[in-house]
Formats: structure tokens, sequence, C-alpha cells
């Protein structure tokens, strides 16, 4: 159901809501809204624990889910291995969850901030992928600047 409540019919479920930041607070005509937000709106499931690693399979084959999300602290730590990024009961979860998605025609996300392993799951064939966020890149740009004023 959860699809269902990410899209407006007769695709979803979803409460009818117009002239807000989903269409940049413009009238228009309210059935070419709804039919432009369903097509540009995407769901994203995360999977960070067990249970969720254990029906990826079916997960991704729901129709309406587009992204399975790895949520990678939270599942090493789910697996009883937190943090331990090259376990094999890790990297084995990283590949069912991408040829889950494969197989659906669906796509794989990650976030990281370590851009060795970003650019391994991309090779691996996650899709939607990021790396940092805004702390890191203010602390990275605090660092380079005290470094700059320390000579």
């Amino acid at each position: 159901k959860i699809a269902q409540f990410c899209r407006y019919r007769p695709e979803g479920t979803r409460g009818l809501g117009l002239n807000l930041a989903h269409d940049h607070y413009t009238a228009g005509e309210p059935l070419e809204k709804l039919k432009k937000a369903n097509s540009e709106n995407i769901v994203i499931i995360q999977i960070e624990t067990r249970e969720g690693l254990e029906e990826v399979e079916q997960i991704m084959a729901l129709p309406g889910v587009d992204v399975a999300w790895l949520g990678h602290f939270d599942l090493t730590d789910s697996l009883g291995i937190p943090g331990q990024f090259d376990h094999p009961e890790f990297q084995s979860a990283v590949d069912r969850i991408v040829d889950a998605c494969i197989k659906n025609g669906k796509a794989a996300g990650f976030l990281d901030m370590n851009p060795e392993r970003v650019k391994n799951f991309r090779e691996r064939g996650y899709q939607l992928l990021g790396y940092g966020h805004d702390v890191m890149v203010f602390q990275q740009a605090l660092r380079q600047g005290l470094s700059q004023i320390r000579g």
C-alpha cells in the first residue's frame, strides 16, 4: 500500500494536494498536474534490517516500488556485525539487494562518505548514489580554510 499512498488517483490513493511544493505552488489543470506528479514521484524503500533483506525480492517485485535503498549502518547492526562493511554477510546482502532490483527492473541506491565504497557500489550495479552530506562538505571546507590560515 505504501506505493499507493505516494501517488494520486487513478494510480494511487494519495490525498489530493495542489498548488504546493510538488507543483511549484502554481495554478493549473488539476488532472494534468496529478498526472505529472505521478510521473515524477518515486517510491524508495529502505532496506536496513535482516527482515527487509530477507523480503527484498518480494518487496522489489511490488508494483509502484521504484528503488531499494541500502541503509548500511542499520543493516550491519541488524545482522549482528555493526559497521563491518567488509564482512562476507554484508557483502552478500549488498549483492542480494542489487540483484533483486535488477531482476525487477528497479534501481538500487546507497549513500556513503567514503568515495571508494561509493565507486565500488556503482561498479556492482547500484544506480542511485550519494556521496557525502552537508555537514561533511562544511567540515572539509573549514579544514581547508584553517589549513590555509595556519600556513
